[in-house]
């Protein structure tokens, strides 16, 4: 099976499941948002900014806000 193939097929899982949610709990979609992962992981996100800057040799430093 090409990647390309696997891929469809995931969405197609992915969009099934959605859809027996809606339809078994009768409640409507709620679109998580674009930034879903960013909040719930966003050490991961993190990680994944810093090595893409990377893999384009920009060096990065990422330090915290101070929150007030």
């Amino acid at each position: 099976m090409s990647p390309a193939c696997r891929s469809c097929a995931g969405s197609r899982r992915v969009i099934r499941i959605a859809i027996w949610h809606v339809l078994h709990d009768d409640v409507p979609y709620c679109d998580p948002g674009a930034d879903y992962f960013t909040k719930r992981d966003s050490e991961r996100a993190m990680r994944h900014m810093i090595k893409e800057a990377n893999s384009l040799r920009i060096a990065v430093r990422l330090e915290p806000i101070a929150t007030t």
